[in-house]
């Protein structure tokens, strides 16, 4: 071996490791790396959200409804006052005899008191008018009145204003006289009183007995019963008394009442002259309203 290899081979060995050095013969760890963390971010919560609805039970299982009742009708007692239509008749037997018919203004007033659900009793009076003669009469006797008190009164002014040495004693005079004139002005306005009852041509009473259909916002109904009544014959102008079968019937709508009434009165029943018998026809058709 020359000397150049020589000196490698020792150049070689120094740069080895040696065992007595510390060395092992495990290898060696790489080298340490630094970790790069990433940079640090904050969590966003996600929105809050409202909780969820609870659930709706379940609808129960539809059912055939009833059908709906009318209230049941319980009648009531009531008060009326009507006004209508009058109507008044008088047939003689004896073909020879004339007959009156008559229309007018019929007033009357009732009272319904319920005895049962349907049934019920009932007052009524009515008032008929229906001879305008009578009326014309007494309105034109009060005017007749009137106007000679009036000339009256002219004839004591111009007898009191006349001049004169006595004119003293005519202006005293006239002031009893102008006192005593009032007595027929007051005589005449009594005579425009009676004018009006004057027409009346009878004034009947009748109680019945009636009988509902409907319920208590339209109740039809019928009615029957007994009629008393006072007259003025027709011809005689005289006052008779009656009695007769009555029969009515109408419709009650709530408050308001509308019916008829005819009351019967054959010969044998009512007043009458002898040797002139007459069948008497009394009604009318009334529209009227409950006070309760």
């Amino acid at each position: 071996m020359s000397w150049r290899s020589t000196v490698a081979l020792v150049c070689t060995l120094a740069l080895l490791p040696h065992p007595a050095w510390g060395a092992t013969d495990e290898p060696a760890p790489p080298p340490a790396t630094t970790a790069t963390l990433p940079p640090a971010t904050t969590a966003t919560p996600p929105p809050a959200t409202a909780p969820p609805p609870p659930a709706k039970p379940a609808p129960p299982p539809a059912t055939a409804t009833p059908p709906v009742e009318p209230p049941e009708y319980e009648p009531k007692d009531q008060l009326r006052l009507a006004a209508g239509a009058a109507y008044f008749g008088s047939f003689a037997v004896d073909p020879k005899q004339p007959d009156v018919d008559a229309t007018g203004l019929l007033l009357e007033g009732g009272y319904r008191y319920p005895v049962a659900k349907r049934f019920g009793a009932d007052l009524r009076v009515g008032w008929a008018l229906t001879e305008w003669r009578r009326a014309e009469k007494w309105g034109r006797t009060g005017y007749k009145i009137g106007e000679w008190t009036t000339n009256a009164y002219g004839d004591v002014y111009d007898w009191a204003a006349r001049k004169g040495d006595d004119q003293v004693f005519r202006v005293f005079g006239s002031f009893f006289a102008f006192i005593f004139l009032l007595f027929p002005y007051i005589i005449a306005g009594l005579c425009y009183l009676v004018a009006i009852p004057a027409p009346s041509t009878y004034v009947e009473f009748d109680g019945s007995v009636s009988y509902d259909f409907g319920d208590a916002k339209f109740a039809p109904y019928v009615r029957g019963g007994l009629g008393l009544f006072a007259f003025i014959h027709p011809e005689r102008d005289t006052v008779r008394l009656g009695v007769g079968p009555t029969v009515g019937a109408g419709v009650r709508l709530s408050q308001f009442n509308i019916g008829g009434q005819l009351t019967v009165s054959p010969a044998p029943l009512h007043g009458e002259p002898t040797g002139s018998p007459t069948t008497l026809l009394m009604g009318g058709v009334t529209v009227g309203f409950a006070l309760q």
